[in-house]
């Protein structure tokens, strides 16, 4: 908390580099429980943090990519063991799931301004793919299909008309730029879940 109440300067990327042990442990640990406190801890930054956050949205949003893709595997026998475990690791799908559908809401303009719009894109893109929990893909694929519109109204996305005419070299080349940055990664993930999604409901939508 006292490393993210430091400014980041522009063109520094210190806490996308800080909060990559986060990503380790959500990749590298199976234990359902370690993977709830990184997420929790994120949690808590973005919380008391987030108007100070630059670089380190990219981070966290490949937290919760790596979050999205904990139910990966085959199941094995319908043991009782092996039912927790699935639980578990579906809170934690969920979990992660409900701190990006908040980001969403109240962060959308702020994670566009750092530069973070495709990460975030791709985040929600994972978890349209989570193939063994449908309810989750469908609300995923409404968030993007919803992120459309906010786009088109938020100023920071730069799809906006402005209301001054700019010098005509110079402000084709800023509309050229800003539709690149905002309407590529949105079609990339239709075209990601189209043809890697398995739940034949989600790619339909």
């Amino acid at each position: 908390m006292r490393f993210l109440e430091k400014e980041e300067l522009p063109l520094f990327k210190f806490q996308k580099d800080f909060l990559k042990p986060f990503e380790h442990t959500m990749i590298k640990n199976p234990n359902p429980d370690v993977r709830d406190m990184v997420l929790q801890c994120l949690q808590q930054m973005i919380q008391l943090r987030a108007h100070n956050m630059r670089s380190g949205w990219r981070t966290m949003f490949a937290v919760f990519s790596a979050a999205s893709k904990v139910l990966t595997g085959k199941r094995t026998n319908p043991s009782l063991v092996s039912r927790l475990t699935f639980l578990a690791k579906e809170r934690v799908v969920t979990a992660a799931f409900d701190i990006v559908t908040r980001l969403n809401k109240e962060r959308f303009a702020d994670i566009v301004a750092n530069g973070s719009f495709a990460d975030f894109t791709v985040c929600v893109t994972d978890f349209c793919k989570v193939n063994k929990f449908q309810k989750i893909s469908l609300l995923a694929i409404n968030m993007l299909q919803g992120v459309i519109p906010t786009m088109l109204r938020t100023p920071e996305c730069g799809l906006l008309p402005a209301s001054p005419a700019p010098d005509r070299a110079n402000g084709s080349q800023a509309v050229d730029d800003a539709m690149i940055k905002s309407w590529y990664p949105i079609l990339f993930s239709f075209y990601d879940v189209i043809m890697n999604g398995e739940d034949l409901e989600v790619r339909r939508l």
